[in-house]
This record gives structure tokens, sequence and C-alpha cells, in this order.
């Protein structure tokens, strides 16, 4: 489900209103409309409701405590962080108007708040589009990674905030050609997020951005991507999708087919620990660290940042065993994410005992409930660290 982070609506759009933007966007991009889009409303409630049981029949709870856990052990947020009530509660704070690409169809909210904006309409249904081209479902569930995955929801919910903001301006005359500022500006790790939105405002650091990057940085990635390649673009970013955050954050990366390195994961005694969650930390998630932890030239060093994964293990009720490995553009860089994770380590709410050492590029840790530190012992990886080939 994709919701749009502002829509609000007094008068509900009428059929024609949808199909007269939905052409307007197939122009813009050159998407051949194969169908109409289908329409259906529901109240707040019933959207709330929805969630929940949507949430309960995708997302195993098992799954849903794996993430609680590696979220708290990664120092993302604190105990007893609630992450399926929260995301559900997002969503039904924020939405009033989505597009479902597993129903394919438009949903609208039927409690009315303000005036209605075709503009804001523009960017459920450039979904609608996209997904009669590309099947948004399958896009984003092939992402090989959470950074991938990330990488891919930017093109998604970029590429609706780009055409969202171009039909606007075409209303008035103008076109993002000219006009690039009218594009949300700034960075998605110092957004004031407003107050009419206490969900949102009250969510750790980790949750709000990955909320907004894929809007913000996501729609400036789509415009480097149309300067670049002109209407062109809004293909190539489905069939030739990005590879991590930082070719998000960085367009000339993805020009480039810059893709993350890999880092071989340290040595550690993993007899008797089951595999709880593993995946990809990229440039965003050490900006996020970086950020909450208030390091100098957060920006700078994040942007160091070359390849990343971690490990998270727990054996029977113990939890957990933590393995992480980074790679930086230089020693010198890796010399500083060193000791900014290091300091990230003893100063997030939930940490056991850690070890964290640097080879050349590359940043290991290991880190142990306390009362398993003996059981385990850190050794420099014998994995290779080689980069991806260019694809």
């Amino acid at each position: 489900m994709i919701a749009a982070l502002l829509l609000i609506a007094a008068d509900l759009p009428s059929q024609a209103a949808i199909d007269r933007v939905t052409a307007d966007l197939a122009a813009i991009t050159g998407f051949r409309l194969k169908r109409r889009v289908r329409v259906s409303k529901l109240t707040r409630e019933d959207l709330e409701r929805d969630l929940n049981t949507r949430v309960m029949k995708k997302i195993d709870p098992k799954e849903i405590r794996a993430d609680e856990l590696t979220l708290q052990w990664l120092g993302f947020v604190a105990p007893g962080f609630d992450l399926k009530k929260t995301s559900v509660d997002l969503i039904a704070e924020q939405a009033a108007a989505y597009y479902d690409y597993k129903r394919k169809k438009l949903v609208l909210l039927e409690n009315p708040l303000d005036e209605f904006d075709e503009s804001l309409l523009a960017h459920e249904l450039a979904h609608a589009l996209a997904d009669q081209t590309f099947r948004l479902g399958r896009y984003m569930d092939r992402g090989e990674g959470d950074d991938a995955e990330l990488a891919r929801q930017a093109v998604v919910e970029g590429q609706a905030t780009w055409l969202m903001t171009e039909f606007g301006l075409r209303r008035e005359g103008r076109s993002l050609k000219d006009s690039p500022s009218a594009l949300p500006s700034g960075s998605s790790t110092d957004a004031q997020v407003a107050a009419r939105f206490p969900v949102l405002e009250k969510s750790p650091l980790f949750l709000r951005v990955n909320l907004l990057f894929p809007y913000w940085e996501g729609a400036r990635f789509q415009h480097a991507v149309f300067e670049r390649l002109g209407a062109a673009g809004f293909n190539t970013v489905f069939k030739t999708p990005p590879v991590s955050s930082r070719q998000i954050l960085h367009p000339e990366t993805y020009f480039a087919r810059e893709a993350p390195e890999k880092a071989g994961l340290p040595l550690a005694q993993t007899k008797g620990w089951k595999i709880l969650n593993t995946g990809s930390l990229g440039e965003i998630d050490h900006l996020i660290v970086f950020k909450q932890n208030a390091e100098a030239g957060a920006e700078g060093l994040a942007a160091a940042w070359r390849g990343g994964t971690y490990e998270v293990r727990e054996r029977g009720t113990v939890c957990c065993l933590v393995r992480y490995a980074s790679i930086w553009k230089d020693a010198a860089s890796a010399a500083s994410a060193q000791a900014a994770w290091e300091r990230h380590l003893q100063a997030k709410p939930v940490r056991g005992k850690s070890s964290v050492s640097r080879e050349g590029r590359t940043v290991h840790s290991v880190e142990l409930p306390a009362g398993e530190a003996r059981r385990a012992t850190m050794q420099q990886s014998s994995s290779a660290v080689l980069p991806e080939p260019r694809r």
C-alpha cells in the first residue's frame, strides 16, 4: 500500500476528474493507460481496521518480533517499541487517499478535512499508472537487501512526488524544468514534523526517515534522472533500479553504476545461536546513526560509506549476538566511522558487551549480551572484501 503524506479532501473527486488527471500524467510520462483506475471509499475507522487485518495476514508475528529486536539492538528504537502499532498508526494518521497496488484500485477516505487538491490526487494516480506498466508489488519485492528495497521505494514514491509537483506547476503555466526549487528540499534526517501529525512527530528518527526519505530524496533523485534522460527516465528507474540509498542521495553514482561493496562479517562463535535477522545497512542508515548521536560532520562521514551489512542471532530466550561490517571510502574515513560506531554502541538504549575493530577501510563489530560475552570471541574476518560487479 502506498499512501500520500498530506492528501486532504473535502469534496471527493469525480470519476471524470480522476480520468482527466490520469490522462495528463500519461502525457507527461509516456506511460500507456491500459485500463481505467478503479475507485473505492473507506471511512478512517474502516482504514485502520483494514490495515490491522492486512498486517496480520501479511506479516508473521515472529517476523515483527524479529524486526523489533533487530531495531533495538542496532540502536534505532528503544525497548518496548511496538513496530506494528506504530506503522499502522503512521499510515492511518496521514493518509486520506492511497493506491492499493495489491487490489489495483484507488482508495479515498470519506471523512473530509480540507479543500481537495487535484495535484495531490496526482500522486496516487501516478502509482496507478506506473503499476499498469511495471507491477509495483513485484518491483518492490525484488530489492536485494534492506537498503536496495528502500532505494526502490524511493523510485516509486519519488517519481509520484515529482509528477505531483510537475502536475501542479503545469496548472500555473510552469514546470520543474524551470522551477526545480518546487521539489522538497532539505534532508529527511532533519525534517521538522508538523504538530498535526503527533504519531510521526513522536516516532524514532529511523521511522521518520524511512517514511520521508522515499518522498523527499526520492523526488530529487527522479529530477536528476529526468534532467539527464528526459521523459525516458521515468521508464529507466524501473527497468534499471537503483541498488542503494547512496545512489538515491548521489545520483551520479547511479549513472556510474557504483554498486555497494560487500563486507565479510567478523568471525565469532555462533554455535547454538539461531539467525534472527540479516540485512544491509546503507548510507542513509549510517546517517541516521550519526545524526541521532549528534556526530560532527555527519553528512560528510556518511557519504564516505561504500558498503555495510549486519546479522542478528538469538539462542533460546537469549538475545542477541550482533555482527556488523562496513566499508568506507578510505582508511581515514573508516577510522572516523569506527570511532562513531563505538560511541553509538555505548549510547544505544539496548546494549551488551561489544568489540570494534578496523582493518584498512573495513570496520567490524561483535556484540553480545553482557552475560554471554565469554561465549564468543571476536576474530578478524577471513572473508575477502570484494566489490560487486558493475551492472
